[in-house]
């Protein structure tokens, strides 16, 4: 029988006051705040946050999972493809990619290079200087409408801003290390300037491997904003 975590019980925890879970490495010179979220800067060298000292086996298998967090980016210059904000693809395969794009919208890749994914977000959502709250979940035993974008700020509850339909399945078995904030080790020989310019923070992520429940509703995003 198929065991699941409570709804409610994120996976992982990233950019917190009270600390990280798993535990983090940061990787260059990554300033933590009090608050807990991190300032990657917007230049070189580039910088990562590896979480766990190993593939995170929990995101493995998920039929279901919703990535949520804030962002405030400092440039919106990107690497070739976008610049990375949670990353735990073994190369180019088994996992997940949440990626920005130079216009400001935001792309999932489940399993797959993200390059020719067509789900993304509306454009224009992250602001330079501003906090943005967003949420992306994803439903993989639904065929279509199966992607939900959500976005909001200090001022205003998460709204839904696009749906868009991708079914990929299920998070693949072996998956690389869970990053935030760039590529990890499996595609760095290709480069590291996909960082994310910025701060980024509160991210949490959540999932299911036997329903459609960890692609949390509106209601539930907004317990966590």
């Amino acid at each position: 029988i198929a065991a699941d975590r409570a709804t409610g019980s994120p996976i992982v925890r990233v950019g917190f006051k009270d600390g990280d879970s798993p535990r983090t490495k940061l990787h260059g010179r990554i300033v933590r705040s009090e608050d807990g979220m991190y300032d990657f800067g917007d230049g070189e060298p580039w910088k990562w946050i590896s979480v766990g000292d190993k593939p995170v086996e929990a995101l493995e298998g998920l039929r279901s999972f919703t990535i949520l967090g804030w962002a405030n980016p400092s440039s919106l210059k990107t690497g070739s493809g976008g610049n990375r904000i949670v990353f735990n693809l073994n190369y180019n395969r088994s996992g997940f990619d949440l990626v920005c794009l130079q216009d400001a919208r935001l792309r999932l890749a489940v399993n797959e290079w993200p390059d020719r994914v067509s789900n993304d977000s509306s454009p224009k959502k992250l602001r330079i200087g501003r906090w943005t709250f967003f949420a992306v979940t994803y439903d993989g035993i639904r065929a279509k409408d199966n992607v939900r974008w959500y976005f909001g700020d200090a001022d205003t509850p998460a709204q839904l801003d696009r749906t868009t339909s991708y079914s990929r399945g299920a998070t693949g078995k072996g998956s690389g290390t869970l990053t935030i904030g760039n590529y990890n080790e499996s595609i760095q020989q290709h480069g590291k300037d996909r960082q994310f310019r910025g701060r980024l923070g509160g991210i949490k992520i959540f999932g299911s491997r036997i329903g459609p429940r960890g692609a949390l509703s509106l209601g539930d995003i907004h317990k966590h904003q």
